[in-house]
């Protein structure tokens, strides 16, 4: 550090008096021809001099020594956000003026930073898509709770400056727009496979490699997209089948010369044709309604014994036509579910349904209830073909037939129905199932 000019003059002349009284001992001596008295003479003036030579030398070291521990005591004291201490020589006086200047611009502009760094923090947030910014070296140094979410981030690891960027496609997606400075976009899926995002990357400061990139989540729309396209598929083959069957007995029957009752075979076939695709419409009219929501279900207390005794009279003239044994077993004393009588029956008739048409004759279906945790459950069993284990946990999607040459008819919606109307309970539904050994379905709802 630079002395000031006024101590650095103290200094000078300190220095000027010892040389002085240096060379004005020197000069005695030279004159003094030996005698004693001269030469103490000499020294008694060497000493004088030196002595206030070391006095002046000592207080101006001294008064230096002070102002700047002042000036370091100033120093750390605006190092720590307060102003530097008061003090009284004129040069640390203004030493410490300036260093208060310094100090006052410093806070100013740090809290301008401070005010900035939070209105980009609160955009970032405000964002419902995953944003993030990353350096040179792919290190996250802000992120929402979206990109966080997306990308399997702890929020911590942002803060401390530890989270990485690691998802492969991301990093080249960055790396593609800081070497052309210029915005890119890209589709993609991230590392867990399951998650398609709309990713956007922008450059930020010029030169020093941060990256804004934007994230937006098309899992969803592309479910529903795929979704759609499998419902065409579906409903195009759920119909094209009863039209072509209709198309050609109707021409058939056009060119006439058929005996009465191949006829009359032929009208019948056509009204159950007609009747499969009439049923196909009322089910998928029922599936809308009952994914729109705009279904009101009249919950109350609904007896499971009574519920699977009106069941099973449903369907028992069906079932003994087949050879199939229905039987019901309710669990006495056992609560009231809460449910919508109608729909629950709704519901439980696609599963009896289902279970009767892929048990053989002979063999038997089961209807169970009882009460466990809170819930009440019924159980469908049948001693049927059962079903392969990659399809079950398929079953309850739409148009979903395991029996893949749709020899046992049906729309394919029944059990689809079955599980909307069920979680509209507040309830849950499951198969389980052995090949050639028979399929159970469980259903829990709720108990009063």
């Amino acid at each position: 550090m630079k002395l000031p000019a006024s101590l650095d003059r103290r200094l000078s002349l300190a220095y000027a008096v010892m040389v002085t009284a240096l060379a004005l001992a020197v000069f005695i001596v030279s004159a003094a021809a030996r005698e004693w008295a001269p030469i103490a003479a000499t020294v008694v003036a060497w000493a004088v001099a030196m002595g206030v030579g070391l006095w002046l030398v000592g207080r101006i070291t001294e008064r230096t020594m002070t102002s700047l521990r002042i000036v370091t005591a100033s120093a750390e004291r605006i190092a720590g956000g307060a102003s530097a201490a008061t003090v009284g020589h004129d040069e640390a006086r203004r030493l410490r003026d300036a260093l208060n200047r310094v100090a006052e611009r410093h806070r100013t502009l740090t809290a301008a930073l401070e005010a900035e760094r939070l209105r980009a923090v609160a955009l970032i947030e405000g964002v419902t898509d995953g944003a993030l910014v990353v350096d040179a070296r792919n290190h996250v140094q802000v992120a929402n709770a979206t990109a966080c979410a997306l990308l399997a981030i702890d929020r911590r690891d942002v803060a401390s400056g530890e989270a990485l960027l690691r998802d492969h496609d991301l990093q080249l997606l960055a790396a593609a727009c800081r070497s052309h400075t210029a915005r890119r976009a890209a589709e993609m899926q991230l590392l867990d496979g399951r998650t398609s995002v709309s990713a956007v990357a922008m450059p930020l400061e010029e030169g020093s490699g941060a990256v804004l990139l934007v994230l937006r989540d098309m899992t969803q729309t592309h479910q529903v997209e795929t979704t759609r396209r499998e419902f065409v598929s579906n409903l195009s083959h759920q119909l094209r089948n009863p039209i072509a069957a209709i198309k050609a007995m109707t021409e058939t029957l056009e060119y006439g010369g058929l005996e009465e009752h191949v006829q009359r075979d032929f009208l019948a076939r056509i009204h159950r044709e007609t009747d499969r695709m009439n049923a196909l419409v009322e089910e998928l009219l029922e599936l809308s309604r009952l994914q729109s929501g705009q279904v009101v279900y009249a919950i109350g207390p609904v007896d499971a014994a009574a519920l699977l005794g009106d069941v099973r009279d449903s369907v028992l003239s069906r079932a003994e036509a087949r050879g199939i044994a229905l039987d019901v077993q309710a669990e006495e004393g056992a609560p009231a579910m809460s449910a919508d009588f109608e729909k629950a029956r709704q519901a439980l008739l696609n599963l009896v349904d289902n279970a009767l048409k892929f048990t053989p004759e002979g063999g038997s279906v089961t209807l169970r209830a009882w009460a466990e945790d809170g819930k009440v459950r019924v159980a469908v069993e049948d001693t049927g073909v059962g079903i392969e284990p990659e399809h079950l946990p398929h079953v309850f999607e739409r148009f979903y037939k395991a029996d893949r040459s749709h020899s046992a008819g049906g729309t394919g919606l029944g059990l689809a129905i079955a599980r909307h109307i069920v979680e509209a309970h507040g309830g849950s539904i499951s198969a389980q199932s052995r090949p050639g050994a028979g399929t159970t379905f469980e259903v829990a709802i709720p108990a009063v």
